[in-house]
């Protein structure tokens, strides 16, 4: 091979690398390995709104203040800065607002259901078929 062929080799194997590295800095995690698209879960705690909605990864970092500041999140309905953090309910799927340190009240406000163990619900799960009565949990 000539050395104008090793050139050209050096440089498009140089161009496929800086290719990979780009596209991998580019996907949707952060510096720790999170998945910036996933959903982060809030309740409206303004008067007459009480909006249950979500916010991306993603937004809410980039909602944090600089310097020790407070999270900017604003609920989409009304506006207001008056929101809660919340997690979803294992059965129904409704926004329930978190109580202690991220924990999940025992039961539903809202069908009822049982969540299971205190804060045993992982950030980010999804709405599980209900218990039947009498019958065992799938596991």
């Amino acid at each position: 091979m000539n050395s104008n062929g090793i050139k050209y080799a050096v440089i498009v194997v140089g161009l496929a690398a800086a290719g990979f590295f780009f596209w991998r800095n580019l996907s949707a995690k952060s510096e720790y390995g999170e998945d910036l698209e996933a959903p982060t879960y809030w309740l409206c705690a303004n008067e007459g709104c009480g909006k249950e909605f979500q916010v991306s990864l993603g937004e809410f970092i980039s909602a944090q203040g600089t310097g020790g500041e407070e999270v900017r999140v604003k609920c989409p309905a009304c506006g207001s800065q008056k929101v809660l953090r919340a997690n979803p309910c294992p059965h129904c799927g409704r926004n329930l607002q978190l109580i202690g340190h991220g924990s999940l009240p025992e039961i539903c406000p809202h069908c009822k259901g049982k969540t299971g163990e205190i804060g045993a619900v992982q950030h980010g799960a999804g709405p599980e078929e209900p218990e039947k009565p009498g019958g065992r949990s799938r596991g």
